[in-house]
C-alpha cells in the first residue's frame, strides 16, 4: 500500500468518499489536511514508526521526513533523496533503521558540543534510491506535491523553536536539473532557520554531503546566493 492510500484509511470514510471526484492534487491535500489535524505533524508517521520519532513515507517508494523533532533547537538537514534509512529496525523494535548518512547526523547533534537536541532529514527529491544516479530522469510531479505539502506542515511545526538548516546535498543536484528547481520550491516555502554548510564548498560550489564533509564546525551558508548563481550557471 503506497503512503497516500495508507494516509485515507486512517480518514472517516463518508468524509473521504466525498473527496473522491476531486482532482489527485485536491484529494492529496484534502488527505495530508485531515490527518494532521487531527493531531500533530506525527500524525502522518509510518504505521510501525517508534516512540519519539517522526518518519513520514513508506518503506519502499518515498520518504518525505525522518528524525527526532527537538524541543529546543533542531537539526534540519537537506540532502538530495533517501535512501535506505526509515523503516523499523528489525533488532530493536524501539528504533529506527538508519543508514550511514543520518547516522553521521545524529552523531553530530549527539555531540555535548552542538547546540541541537533534535534532527530531522528532509530530502530535495522525495523518491527512495540508493544511488542517486538511478533517480527518475524526469521529476514524478506526484512525488514533488506531497513533498511540498509535507514540507509546508513541518514548516509551521518548526515556527516555535530554533532550528538551523543544514545544506547537504553535495554535488549530486547536477545529476538531474528538476533537483535545482526543487530545492529552490523548497527554499520559498520559508524555512527561515540559519543556513550551515560543513566544510568548504566543492570545486564546483556545492554544500558537502554529510558523509563527504570534513569534521570542522558549521559555517553560513548563503542560500539565496548559492540559487542565484546556479540559475546563471543554467542560462
Amino acid at each position: 500500500m503506497n503512503f497516500i492510500d495508507e494516509l485515507a484509511g486512517r480518514i472517516d470514510t463518508a468524509v473521504f468518499d466525498q473527496n473522491l471526484r476531486n482532482s489527485d492534487e485536491v484529494r492529496e491535500k484534502f488527505i495530508i489536511d485531515s490527518v494532521v489535524n487531527k493531531d500533530s505533524l506525527n500524525a502522518l508517521n509510518h504505521v510501525d514508526t517508534p516512540a519519539g520519532w517522526i518518519n513520514i513515507g513508506d518503506d519502499e517508494n518515498e520518504r518525505y521526513v525522518l528524525g527526532r523533532l527537538g524541543k529546543r533547537h533542531t537539526l534540519l538537514c537537506v540532502g538530495i533523496n533517501p535512501s535506505t534509512a526509515g523503516s523499523q529496525n528489525v533488532n530493536d523494535r524501539s528504533k529506527i533503521k538508519l543508514d550511514p548518512t543520518t547516522r553521521e547526523i545524529e552523531a553530530i547533534v549527539n555531540d555535548s558540543d552542538t547546540p541541537y537536541d533534535g534532527w530531522l532529514i528532509i530530502n530535495i527529491y522525495p523518491k527512495r534510491a540508493s544511488k542517486p544516479k538511478d533517480l527518475d530522469i524526469e521529476e514524478n510531479p506526484i512525488l514533488v506535491r506531497r513533498n511540498l505539502l509535507i514540507l509546508e506542515k513541518l514548516k509551521k511545526y518548526l515556527a516555535d523553536q530554533e532550528y538551523t538548516v543544514w545544506a547537504a546535498w553535495g554535488n549530486m543536484i547536477g545529476l538531474r536539473k528538476y533537483l535545482l528547481t526543487e530545492l529552490k520550491a523548497i527554499y520559498e516555502l520559508g524555512f527561515n532557520g540559519s543556513w550551515v554548510k560543513r566544510g568548504p564548498l566543492t570545486k564546483v560550489g556545492n554544500p558537502r554531503h554529510p558523509l563527504w564533509a570534513p569534521d570542522v564546525p558549521f559555517t553560513d551558508f548563503d542560500i539565496e546566493d548559492y540559487l542565484r548563481l546556479k540559475e546563471l550557471e543554467n542560462i
